[in-house]
């Protein structure tokens, strides 16, 4: 994965793009995405300008995140300022809209998962891949919540952004609290079976949950590795593992 920033366009700015690879894209498609992001920029800009909308307030805007443990911290400052407890987020498209974030789906190259910008330089935008045989479920939950944190938090320039904002929305998706309560503190092997029923209960990725629960020290270095080595690296579109009903 990997995030790229974009020049600003007429009716964006601070526009960042999340590839899901490091392939340097053509220039015709760099200037047909910027033509993308330009025009549902001005229409999402003239949409609330319309509506009246009062200018988004950042509850993170005073959060500095230079690691995991802050990332963490600001994830479930969020959840509590947006009061919504800590079991799943039914629908993180729903929620963002929700608090004032735009959230829409357009035609995006295959590797680029998500865009987070400013319209107007004032209004937060999410676009996302509308590539559903691509990207499945779980994995727009992950970026959309990724791209939160692009627009929300305040990263110091000698951080790695993408690691940070990667870490920020495991823990949004799936806090500390919850996955503890649902496997226990330390675990010696954990089965695709109960893998599967969280992914299917929360929205997250097995992926990202074994993340999760390597971070938390739930599972050992050795576990995490074998289950990417012998279950993950064999099935990345995790078919077969569950399925969350809604973005």
């Amino acid at each position: 994965m990997a995030t790229e920033d974009m020049t600003h366009g007429g009716a964006h700015c601070g526009a960042k793009m999340r590839r899901a690879s490091r392939r340097l894209l053509l220039p015709e498609e760099l200037v047909e995405i910027e033509r993308t992001v330009d025009k549902l920029a001005m229409n999402y800009l003239r949409k609330k300008t319309d509506s009246h909308a009062r200018p988004f307030d950042n509850p993170l805007r005073d959060v500095i995140v230079a690691d995991r443990d802050e990332a963490e911290k600001a994830a479930s400052i969020l959840r509590e300022t947006w009061n919504i407890g800590f079991g799943a987020i039914k629908s993180i498209y729903k929620l963002m809209e929700n608090k004032g974030i735009g959230v829409v789906e357009t035609k995006l190259p295959e590797d680029v998962l998500g865009i987070s910008t400013w319209a107007g330089g004032r209004l937060p935008l999410v676009i996302m891949t509308s590539l559903s045989k691509v990207v499945t479920t779980e994995r727009k939950r992950f970026t959309a919540a990724h791209e939160l944190a692009m627009l929300l938090l305040t990263i110091p320039d000698y951080v790695d952004r993408e690691r940070v904002c990667n870490q920020f929305a495991g823990c949004f998706l799936m806090p500390r609290q919850t996955l503890i309560s649902e496997l226990g503190e330390k675990r010696d092997r954990i089965g695709i079976e109960e893998m599967s029923r969280l992914r299917s209960t929360y929205g997250v990725s097995v992926s990202a949950l074994v993340h999760q629960a390597y971070d938390l020290h739930i599972i050992t270095k050795e576990h995490y590795n074998w289950w990417y080595d012998e279950i993950i690296s064999k099935n990345l579109k995790e078919t077969g593992w569950g399925k969350f009903p809604y973005i």
